[in-house]
């Protein structure tokens, strides 16, 4: 998960797909957090194929920089 501010425009505009919709909840938080749609789509994935295995799902999460109870708390809007 990569988190950035601009202090100004980027030269090149950036296009990602769309990000995947979860919940209303869910959705605010990603988006006030600033978690990019390639993201998203991989968090959808994983919430999938984890199979309802929350410590599969939140140790993906932490293996990749986010805080265990960050990734607690996604889980649990997700869910």
């Amino acid at each position: 998960m990569y988190v950035s501010s601009y202090a100004e425009a980027p030269t090149q505009p950036f296009f990602e797909d769309p990000p995947p919709l979860f919940n209303g909840l869910a959705d605010r938080y990603f988006s006030t957090h600033g978690f990019q749609a390639s993201m998203l789509h991989t968090i959808a994935q994983v919430l999938q194929e984890c199979d309802g295995n929350s410590d599969t799902f939140i140790q993906f999460l932490t293996d990749r920089g986010t805080a265990h109870t960050e990734a607690e708390w996604i889980w649990e809007i997700l869910t």
